[in-house]
């Protein structure tokens, strides 16, 4: 057995912030025994975009629910059709694509509401504009600041779906958050969303950047019991699976066989 090895958990693969620097992540990559990934499509990311690793050295271990435990149990149902958007509010997250839904949403649900919570990192004075012209004054509300972790269980209650129109990401603390606290997520169709949505019957995710198919997939969420009924199910079924023991578990279990297998240097793409 080697005296040490060296694991490194990629909860992006690519970051967001250096997702021009594939090959420098390549040979931060190929010097580990292991790497850690959290879906399928960040191991497809890994090999195809990035490189500089084998295969068996990728393990694949689902990132553990958020504000998940024992006291977390299935909220009351929440009645009026609210959309939640939470989090940092950046480009890349979308909101401007669930600004442009809301007004088919209100076609079909026409007590909707849209709440956003979180810090922007972008001008926020646009979008506000956006939604002035599109007569949506009266259906959002704007909390916009850091929410700390003690106010995250009541800023989710009151929501009755969550809305994550990503136009890219790999894996999200609010989408495992959401599932934790038993709010049905409308997604789109990018990073780990499809596997996860595909294994808890959470719904199809949409394309990104196409306010008409959000806006259906918004409605249905609302408005369908049935939809709604399979999504509470499959979420409680991830509350039971996607806990931090078996995160821990299987992450041990990496680091053991790290340390049994020897780093033979990888050919760079």
């Amino acid at each position: 057995m080697k005296p040490g090895a060296t694991v490194f958990t990629a909860h992006d693969v690519l970051p967001r912030r250096s997702r021009n620097a594939a090959p420098l992540w390549a040979e931060l990559y190929g010097s580990c025994e292991r790497v850690i990934v959290h879906g399928s499509a960040s191991r497809e990311r890994l090999l195809v975009e990035v490189g500089g690793i084998a295969p068996g050295r990728i393990a694949v271990i689902p990132h553990a629910l958020l504000h998940a435990g024992s006291e977390v149990a299935q909220p009351p149902e929440q009645s009026e059709p609210r959309i939640l958007f939470f989090g940092l509010i950046r480009p890349d997250k979308g909101l401007d694509v669930l600004i442009e839904a809301l007004p088919a949403v209100a076609a079909h649900v026409p007590d909707v509401r849209l709440e956003i919570v979180g810090s922007p990192r972008l001008p926020i004075e646009p979008l506000r504009r956006r939604a002035t012209a599109l007569g949506l004054d009266e259906r959002i509300s704007w909390d916009l600041r850091f929410v700390p972790d003690t106010d995250v269980p009541a800023v989710l209650a009151r929501a009755r779906v969550i809305a994550l129109p990503y136009r890219w990401i790999e894996g999200s603390g609010v989408f495992a958050i959401a599932l934790a606290r038993g709010v049905p997520p409308v997604v789109t169709a990018v990073g780990t969303f499809p596997e996860l949505c595909a294994e808890y019957d959470l719904g199809d995710p949409v394309p990104p950047d196409d306010p008409a198919a959000l806006a259906v997939a918004l409605v249905r969420a609302l408005s369908d019991p049935g939809r709604r009924a399979q999504a509470i199910a499959g979420m409680q079924r991830a509350r039971t699976e996607l806990t931090w023991e078996r995160t821990a578990r299987l992450t041990l279990d990496t680091y053991e066989r790290a340390l049994a297998a020897p780093l033979v240097s990888e050919p760079r793409r």
